[in-house]
């Protein structure tokens, strides 16, 4: 096989896995709170590297309360919602590591949580980069 043909199949191969990832999915606590984030994956090109994306979250309770989203990264909610069943967030974000995302409510109870996963397209390389080359 030749080599154009073997990259060409790899970077539809690479298509085909960031598709199938990207898929919304949902976690759904023992209280009826679900909690659904797109993308449940960031994919920055090597390992080490920032990912950069933007995040949809929305979440839907069986009963009215006060719920409140918090991120792994800051203690402060991010965003509130009084006498609500249900509420959406959208951010911008750069990630270096999995980042959980909670609800919580008045009591400061955990509802449910859901993860955004790092991923990475090639392994960081165990060679240094020389600093001089030959030609």
């Amino acid at each position: 096989m030749s080599p154009i043909f073997l990259a060409s199949l790899r970077y539809f191969q690479m298509v085909f896995v960031v598709l199938i990832i990207f898929n919304s999915k949902s976690a759904l606590s023992q209280e009826g709170v679900e909690l659904n984030l797109k993308p449940k994956q960031c994919i920055s090109l090597r390992e080490g590297q920032k990912c950069y994306t933007l995040v949809e979250i929305s979440w839907h309770a069986q009963s009215l309360g006060e719920y409140c989203l918090f991120s792994s990264v800051q203690k402060e909610a991010l965003q509130c919602w009084k006498n609500d069943s249900s509420g959406n967030y959208k951010s911008e974000l750069t990630i270096k590591k999995d980042l959980v995302f909670t609800i919580k409510n008045r009591a400061n109870s955990i509802e449910a949580s859901a993860t955004i996963e790092l991923g990475w397209v090639y392994k960081r390389s165990s060679r240094k980069k020389s600093s001089w080359r030959m030609f």
